[in-house]
Parts: C-alpha cells; sequence; structure tokens
C-alpha cells in the first residue's frame, strides 16, 4: 500500500499508464498485480498523473487508508495475502 505516490509501484515495475484500479463486480478495488503474488494499492493509481505524489493529512488520509484496507479485494486468487506492507514518508505522517 502506497499512499502519498508512485514509489512502491516503481520499486517492483508496475508505475506505468496501463497499471490502474479497478472496481469489481462487488464494488471492491482490484490491487495492480506486479506477479501473481505481489499485489499493490497505491494511490498513484487514483490520479490522473500516475507520477504525481499528494501529501494528504489528517482526517482525508486516514480515510484512505481505511478505504485501501477494507475496499480493497486482497483475497484475489491467492486466497489473502500473508504481508501487508504501507509506504508512508519517514517523520512526516500523523497516521504512525
Amino acid at each position: 500500500v502506497d499512499l502519498c505516490g508512485p514509489s512502491a509501484p516503481r520499486m517492483v515495475g508496475v508505475a506505468h499508464e496501463g497499471a490502474v484500479v479497478h472496481r469489481s463486480g462487488s464494488g471492491a478495488w482490484t490491487p495492480v498485480y506486479a506477479s501473481p503474488n505481489l499485489a499493490v494499492m497505491s494511490i498513484s493509481f487514483l490520479l490522473p498523473d500516475s507520477n504525481a505524489a499528494v501529501v494528504w493529512r489528517g482526517p482525508r488520509k486516514n480515510a484512505l487508508i481505511e478505504q485501501f484496507l477494507t475496499d480493497t479485494d486482497w483475497e484475489g486468487d491467492t486466497g489473502g495475502i500473508d504481508y501487508l506492507i504501507i509506504d508512508t514518508p519517514p517523520g512526516t505522517s500523523d497516521e504512525h
């Protein structure tokens, strides 16, 4: 999960214009898969410019975290995730 910008998609090789998040039939977001067992969810997939970054604070950022955790289909075809890594900028965020 990448809350501020395209760093996580860049690290795993899915930072390109074709990498977009879709809504499933149930209304959940479908993350972008870098490989069959590596799913990525980034704010950059939801912005018009995939290279843009955002700096949100307070209630807006907390709501995004909640959406990424609860409104994303982390089950996929693998039956769930073993690890969840959240990328936030060091020392600048109040959600730590």
